[in-house]
């Protein structure tokens, strides 16, 4: 199940995007689509959580003003799919030391030889352990991922206006946002999409 929801769920999520961005290379839209576009401006910067190439091929935005900071379909083999949730404290790469070794390296004895162990359960750490791995092999290093891309984030010094649209500015994405605030001008302009009245409060408050 962990190899499921780690390996094989996130290949289909992966799939499912780049037929999605075939699928949509393919649309023949009406002559009168511009009508339905939104104003973006070709000077603009974009970071774009979107995986597709919407703004390329749409809008005819140039690709060294698009930061793709999760990947792009057709571009990348592994497009960034999970959570921000640091798995329990631990560093991304290590591993917690399970209650066996903890037991081991305090008697010196296997668990089942010791009379003193009767609450060991080797199934119980097995699974212990694989939570944490699924829990690893879903984390989205947002912090290691603004490094990869800083020489978009450094064009980003001095912006005097920022327009989130269609972005729930939800906790898992917040460091990119907070990235930006830091180096946008001291009163650069936000504003901010929202699709109904409920959800408006909520996207003040994160502001």
């Amino acid at each position: 199940l962990i190899d499921y929801i780690t390996g094989d769920m996130s290949e289909a999520l992966n799939d499912f995007i780049r037929g999605e961005n075939a699928i949509n290379g393919a649309v023949k839209y009406p002559k009168n689509i511009d009508r339905a576009k939104l104003d973006m401006p070709q000077y603009a910067l974009y970071l774009s959580f979107n995986y597709t190439d919407t703004l390329e091929r749409y809008y005819g935005t140039s690709q060294s003003h698009i930061c793709y900071i999760h990947g792009k379909a057709g571009a990348d083999n592994n497009l960034m799919i999970g959570h921000a949730v640091n798995p329990h404290g631990y560093e991304q790469e290590s591993q917690p030391v399970s209650e066996y070794e903890m037991l081991d390296q305090v008697s010196g004895k296997e668990p089942y030889e010791d009379p003193s162990v009767d609450h060991y359960s080797l199934s119980y750490d097995l699974v212990k352990e694989s939570i944490y791995r699924y829990w690893s092999k879903s984390f989205k290093d947002t912090k290691d991922n603004i490094s990869k891309h800083k020489d978009f984030f450094q064009q980003c010094e001095g912006v005097p206006h920022i327009t989130v649209m269609g972005h729930s500015l939800s906790e898992v994405d917040l460091p990119y946002f907070k990235e930006i605030k830091q180096r946008a001008a001291v009163n650069a302009s936000w504003n901010v999409s929202f699709h109904d009245e409920t959800k408006k409060e909520g996207l003040k408050k994160t502001l």
